[in-house]
């Protein structure tokens, strides 16, 4: 069973620009077969922010969301993962019903197991 990984905004954009110091490390994280990829709708949002202001050209981001879309699970928010009351501490190994996957801080974080965050 592959490990449930929920990822942050600045890991899309880092496997994004090839010319990010990151990128070689966010492009092996997200091409590894062995995780399932989650973003948050948030983290959607982020991503388009930041590469708008980073001035990315927009078919490139695009492009990018099209392959995260068909490669990675969305996850809405609904009442149970809005009653989920977590840690805000980016140091703590445990936040909520996610733990961080070290190498990238909190940045890609683990979906404990049985948790959908609203996806299913």
């Amino acid at each position: 069973m592959n490990k449930k990984i929920l990822l942050n905004s600045n890991i899309l954009v880092y496997a994004l620009e090839e010319t990010n110091p990151y990128h070689q490390k966010a492009e092996t994280l997200i091409l590894n077969p062995n995780l399932d990829f989650f973003v948050t709708t948030k983290n959607i949002s982020e991503y388009f922010a930041v590469c708008t202001k980073l001035n990315i050209p927009f078919d490139k981001t695009w492009a990018f969301y099209g392959s995260l879309c068909q490669n990675a699970g969305i996850l809405f928010p609904n009442q149970t993962s809005l009653g989920k009351r977590h840690s805000r501490n980016p140091h703590s190994e445990r936040e909520g019903f996610f733990r961080c996957e070290r190498g990238f801080g909190c940045f890609a974080l683990e979906l404990e197991e049985g948790e959908s965050g609203g996806c299913g």
